[in-house]
């Protein structure tokens, strides 16, 4: 996550097992390519939505060169207004977008992951999921996914997209990684390794998943 890189795209379908289960089950999975770094690409018509272009560049109004960014949603690429646009910050410059469907309405939401803090051992980063709606954008989650946890100790959740419930609909799975360092504070660390968020279209959230 702490590295600037070229940006592709692309959504394919895979076989993933559920930890939850003693036996491994098939589950629909999603691996999409992250957008890490300023540009733009193009998501063809679908039944679901017309199609669009992902722009993300450098905000000439921002506060802080090269950390302040918006994210515009355009009819497309020759499109001088957009459709919608959301500002985003985040320290050195580094953020993760993905798109994916996880309202089962076939529109994707964006998954957006920004740092916060400056400086050695300071830097955390957090997930906002929003969903698009004609100009507006509305907020399906926030949460931590990394942070620092002593010197040289790193933790970050890794973000799965599978359809944990197996209702067809595809979901978000964070999985812990850590890398430990020999001054590790342990408290800094979550102590879920694995959390599951699925939509809720009565709250119009991702919440929590719990097995029934």
């Amino acid at each position: 996550m702490f590295c600037r890189g070229l940006f592709a795209l692309f959504l394919s379908l895979g076989i993933i097992s559920s930890p939850r289960e003693k036996q491994p089950q098939q589950a629909r999975a999603l691996y999409p390519v992250s957008l890490i770094s300023p540009g733009q690409v193009s998501y063809p018509t679908t039944p679901a939505r017309a199609g669009f272009v992902l722009d993300v560049s450098d905000d000439p109004n921002g506060e802080s060169e090269g950390d302040d960014m918006i994210l515009k949603v355009l009819r497309n690429s020759r499109s001088e207004q957009p459709l919608a646009q959301l500002k985003f910050a985040s320290t050195y410059g580094f953020f993760d977008l993905t798109l994916v469907d996880v309202t089962g309405d076939g529109i994707e939401a964006f998954f957006l992951v920004t740092g916060e803090n400056l400086g050695t051992n300071v830097r955390q980063e957090r997930l906002t999921v929003w969903t698009r709606s004609g100009k507006s954008f509305r907020k399906l989650l926030r949460v931590p996914v990394s942070a620092y946890c002593g010197m040289f100790c790193h933790w970050e959740y890794e973000r799965q997209f599978v359809d944990v419930n197996e209702d067809g609909i595809i979901d978000l799975r964070l999985v812990l990684k850590v890398e430990p360092g020999k001054h590790a504070d342990r408290s800094l660390i979550p102590k879920e390794t694995v959390r599951e968020y699925t939509y809720d279209k009565q709250a119009q959230k991702l919440v929590r998943f719990k097995i029934k």
